[in-house]
């Protein structure tokens, strides 16, 4: 069986987090390199939104270097932080569901006395930027319909 570099981090990661909780920033750089990949996807999948998997996973960082002397079971990383990262995607979601509303008429640029028309699936092949359209409020309302059954 050959091993990647990453299978080899893994099973060093004990002393890498022994080190860590000691104040190495060394070994806590090592960490995050070794972990971000994990939780940007993870958080990535929470929003679907690239800047806020980066600002979730970011922060799950910063969070980890500060508070990893106070971690009591090295065997419990993992989940130690990944409960970190929930936590930030947690307080990231009810900060932008009270603050984002998507106007229809700024999706279409639409005056006030024109509305969206839907068109037949044909019609918008043959046009490149009305394919885009539909594509991005695809994206919007599956969006607002994932945060409907999060609640």
């Amino acid at each position: 069986m050959t091993e990647t570099l990453l299978d080899i981090a893994m099973m060093h990661s004990d002393t890498l987090i022994t080190r860590a909780k000691q104040g190495d920033k060394n070994a806590q750089g090592k960490l995050v390199q070794l972990w971000y990949k994990r939780i940007y996807n993870f958080s990535y999948k929470f929003f679907l939104d690239h800047d806020l998997a980066m600002e979730a996973a970011q922060k799950t960082f910063i969070s980890m270097c500060r508070n990893i002397e106070g971690l009591q079971d090295i065997a419990r990383f993992k989940s130690w932080i990944y409960k970190i990262a929930v936590n930030y995607c947690r307080e990231e979601a009810r900060k932008t569901k009270n603050s984002k509303s998507i106007s229809m008429d700024k999706i279409y640029n639409v005056e006030a006395e024109e509305s969206p028309q839907w068109e037949n699936s044909s019609a918008r092949s043959d046009n490149p930027e009305k394919h885009y359209q539909h594509t991005e409020l695809s994206d919007i309302l599956q969006k607002s319909l994932m945060e409907l059954s999060a609640e």
